[in-house]
């Protein structure tokens, strides 16, 4: 596991804005390794030298009163400089200049409103005393905006709301636990799983990330239905993904008092769901992972259900999406009108609800149906209904294999990020989020199959029960979707991969007839190793091809027939002896649909 954090210059992470309980009297101390300079500026009690150039790896949050400010560090590759920031007001008050490149310890000591500086248990310097009347530490890690962000590496972060004596700021350097103690206001080490909130030590069990973009107000009430939880909430935390959102999901939630520990991520330039969910796992301390959709309520059981499974089923990745029902939760003016239909017929007995979907026509572009109240006490199930892929997935997948998926040989199509959990020791393995992947779809897939890969089994928890909630519907999706597809295809230029294929250009098809041509292929491969060579290769080439025809929004008949035609004479002895063998039906039937096209 690692036990570092990574920051590009592109995100911060957010724990507390400011802890205005802590003033004046403070120590900040952290590993750091930094990959860039920053810019030096002189020390000063006044000024605004720190509106540009800055590297802060703690940002000075301007707190908006002019008599008190925020402290913030800023670290690079060629020194440390300690800022504080106010209304018209961000001057430099330590600085030093020395060389940083290899992993240092930094010590941060605020002595009545006076900075002192330590490197590697070693006081270096002692820096201005400030004239605020209150200099408040923040809990913004990563970069101030717009003024700068920390690129590089941080650990075994701690906020001390004590000036820490010199001969204990040489004790910490070797000290890289986190303590239960009263003094101790932040503190955190991946390596342990353990996060101190206000001198209460959280052994973090489950850490649940949720990538959003634009997803106000729905992705505060995924966030509220979290609360109701019967799992304990101090051994879970929330990273959330701000995925430089425009609307107000910064505003709601962040500084909104949560019982569980959020950790919010935001970052400054849209990355995409891949790497959101991938800073999302590197500030994750918990042993289980879950991904969560932005826009899924769930239920109270639904952390302690996702821990138990793991506790019985240790080697195993736990889906929870394939009995995903609807719930209408915020109606947008925007929704299609079946979207719009498909709600009245829902509530249209429902005198509560009809009264406010009547409010809709003032000029509202949306309008939330339920509340927080109904969310924590499940008072929203009139406005829930099963989805479509709910009798799908049971149909087409469950009723055949089976919650365990037993002779499913693609088991890792459950890995669907919408609600799917797996431990953090497994993600270090497979590894994280191909950040390849852009847009919409297969993402998920692809990390699945990694997973698949070393060797961890795939369960469905039925008993897992989550709400989508309904947005508009955008286009474009299907053509990001094939075009990942081919990457997934590039990547692993395997027949497992190809065959998926055939359920986009043959709707007839169905996953247990999927897994049947593959079980007659692997049959084949090995019954007669050495034999219908051309048929295989042939097979796997038109599968591979008309993936790439996908992604180009195009089906190329001549290509396929000129592959068949490339092999002519022999395939069609190979096809012959195939079916007179009459024990690869499956492939056979796979074999001539490609043909025929």
């Amino acid at each position: 596991m690692s036990d570092e954090l990574s920051f590009s210059g592109n995100e911060v992470l957010i724990i507390d804005p400011i802890y205005k309980s802590i003033f004046n009297n403070f120590t900040y101390e952290f590993w750091i390794k930094p990959q860039v300079t920053h810019e030096i500026t002189k020390e000063a009690i006044s000024g605004e030298y720190g509106n540009h150039g800055g590297k802060y790896v703690i940002s000075p949050y301007c707190v908006g009163d002019k008599n008190s400010s925020g402290m913030g560090i800023s670290v690079g590759t060629n020194g440390v400089s300690v800022y504080e920031h106010s209304i018209n007001y961000f001057p430099a008050l330590l600085v030093h200049e020395c060389k940083i490149t290899e992993w240092t310890h930094i010590v941060i000591v605020y002595k009545n409103k006076t900075p002192s500086l330590y490197i590697n248990g070693l006081f270096i310097k002692k820096g201005l005393t400030s004239n605020m009347d209150f200099i408040f530490p923040s809990g913004i890690l990563g970069g101030c905006n717009p003024y700068g962000f920390f690129q590089g590496a941080l650990k075994n972060i701690r906020l001390w709301k004590r000036p820490l004596e010199s001969n204990q700021v040489k004790s910490l350097m070797n000290d890289n636990m986190v303590h239960f103690e009263k003094d101790l206001i932040w503190g955190w080490n991946q390596s342990e799983n353990a996060v101190t909130q206000l001198s209460d030590k959280r052994d973090i069990e489950i850490s649940v990330i949720i990538p959003s973009y634009n997803k106000y107000p729905q992705n505060l009430f995924t966030l509220f239905s979290l609360e109701n939880q019967t799992f304990d909430t101090s051994k879970m935390e929330v990273i959330f993904i701000d995925d430089n959102s425009t609307d107000s999901t910064e505003s709601a939630i962040v500084g909104y008092p949560f019982p569980y520990l959020l950790k919010y991520i935001k970052c400054e330039k849209n990355g995409g769901r891949a790497r959101a969910r991938n800073l999302g796992i590197k500030a994750a301390s918990g042993k289980v992972i879950i991904f969560l959709d932005a826009e899924i309520l769930v239920e109270k059981n639904f952390i302690k259900k996702h821990y138990l499974t793991h506790q019985e089923n240790p080697n195993s990745v736990v889906s929870a999406v394939m009995q995903l029902k609807g719930i209408y939760s915020v109606i947008f003016k925007d929704f299609e009108q079946k979207q719009l239909d498909h709600f009245y017929n829902l509530i249209n007995e429902n005198v509560k609800y009809l009264k406010k979907w009547n409010s809709l026509k003032d000029n509202k572009e949306c309008l939330e149906m339920i509340t927080k109240e109904d969310i924590l006490k499940n008072n929203f199930q009139d406005l829930t209904f099963s989805k479509p892929l709910e009798k799908f997935y049971e149909e087409e997948l469950l009723q055949y294999y089976g919650d365990l998926f037993s002779g499913f040989h693609f088991p890792w199509l459950a890995f669907m990020s919408g609600n799917v959990s797996v431990r953090k020791e497994m993600l270090d393995k497979a590894g994280y989020f191909d950040e390849n992947f852009e847009g919409y779809g297969w993402e998920d897939i692809e990390l699945g199959y990694r997973l698949y890969l070393t060797g961890v089994n795939f369960l469905n928890q039925k008993y897992i029960q989550s709400y989508h909630q309904e947005h508009p519907v955008t286009g474009g999706n299907m053509n990001q979707a094939r075009k990942n597809y081919q990457l997934f295809q590039k990547k692993h230029q395997v027949i497992d991969v190809y065959l998926l294929v055939l359920l986009e250009i043959e709707k007839d098809l169905t996953f247990k007839d999927i897994n049947n041509i593959l079980i007659d292929y692997k049959k084949l491969c090995k019954e007669h190793p050495n034999q219908y060579n051309v048929l295989k290769n042939t097979f796997k080439l038109m599968l591979k091809e008309l993936g790439d025809c996908l992604a180009n929004n195009k089906l190329s008949e001549n290509v396929l027939k000129e592959i068949v035609m490339n092999s002519h004479t022999q395939l069609n002895i190979e096809k012959k002896y195939l079916q007179q063998n009459n024990q690869y039906e499956h492939l056979t039937m796979a074999f001539n649909i490609l043909e025929n096209l």
